[in-house]
């Protein structure tokens, strides 16, 4: 009597759907996050792109006007702290910017984006 309940439990495929839909909620949930996440953090860097754009053109415009404007790290992490627009996420950044030669200044911006 068990075998032929285990038997006919085993064969019968009423619920199978359901089944394979609910494993497969799990991984579309997963697909999903990762994509909201992935938009937060392209979103993060264009916006951390355009300030530091911003930020570097300020400090060779003031070099340019002054040449004795003072430390170009100095003026662009306050002219970068002005901009602090944070569109996308509260994320805190920072600027490092560098004056290889007497014609340029090279800049990087870093931001940590939390995951949901």
């Amino acid at each position: 009597m068990l075998k032929s309940k285990v038997l006919k439990f085993l064969g019968n495929d009423r619920g199978s759907v359901a089944i394979l839909f609910s494993l497969s909620l799990f991984v579309l949930c997963g697909i999903a996050s990762l994509a909201v996440d992935f938009a937060r953090a392209q979103g993060t860097k264009s916006a951390l792109q355009q300030d530091l754009d911003a930020t570097l053109l300020f400090v060779g415009t003031e070099f340019i006007r002054n040449a004795s404007a003072g430390n170009p790290q100095t003026v662009g992490e306050t002219y970068f702290d002005g901009l602090r627009r944070e569109k996308q996420s509260r994320a805190p950044a920072t600027v490092s910017i560098e004056q290889p030669d007497n014609e340029s200044f090279r800049g990087t911006a870093t931001a940590r984006v939390k995951t949901m």
